[in-house]
């Protein structure tokens, strides 16, 4: 019996003479109806960890694993955190990441971020939700981040992505009646009147 697997997203085949650590692959199999009789080989697999991302990326997604670690890293610490799993938010942990300098990873520096891009913040998500981190307020304002980033003014910009690398919670209102959370089918719009803007639409919730 053949049988072939992927390695991890994170570990690549590489030159065993450049190769940052050794990866044990264990094949077991069952030969006999019985069970008798056991089949059992071990295959030593050279691999460079982490090989998609740079170095401070690496660096970036460990600290934010060893946060989670630290801070909810028990049954006991995510149940305090979150009244026992009612809450998906805690915004003192919150504002510990943010002073930790994890949370503005993809906010330009000049706005109090670190100046990176996609691939951090997806870094950053995976760890927080791989270590069940209650900082489900951390997408929101990510996104907020997003569409000022492109769309802002100099002078939103310093507003918006300067409080959310501190800390605050900003979220988006796009659910509607008829739309849900489908973003292509909302048919709430804003008419520049002037200096101002009138809105016309409803929204079921931010």
């Amino acid at each position: 019996m053949t049988s072939t697997f992927p390695l991890p997203y994170n570990l690549r085949l590489t030159d065993s003479k450049e190769c940052r650590c050794q990866v044990t692959l264990v094949l077991r199999c069952e030969i006999a109806a019985d069970s008798t009789c056991n089949f059992s080989e071990e295959y030593i697999v050279s691999a460079k960890s982490w090989s998609r991302f740079t170095d401070e990326q690496v660096e970036y997604a460990q600290a934010v694993r060893a946060f989670c670690d630290r801070e909810v890293g028990t049954r006991e610490q995510r149940a305090a955190l979150t009244d026992n799993g009612a809450e998906l938010h805690n915004q003192q942990l919150h504002q510990k990441f943010a002073d930790a300098g994890l949370l503005a990873v993809s906010i330009p520096e000049e706005y109090g971020g670190s100046g990176g891009g996609l691939v951090e913040q997806c870094l950053m998500f995976e760890e927080m939700y791989r270590g069940l981190a209650p900082l489900h307020g951390a997408g929101s304002s990510h996104t907020v981040a997003g569409i000022y980033k492109k769309f802002g003014s100099e002078e939103q910009k310093k507003s918006a992505l300067s409080a959310i690398s501190t800390g605050t919670v900003m979220s988006i209102s796009i659910s509607e009646p008829e739309a849900g959370s489908d973003a292509a089918n909302i048919s709430c719009r804003a008419e520049r009147r002037g200096d101002s803007f009138i809105i016309n639409g409803q929204k079921t919730w931010c």
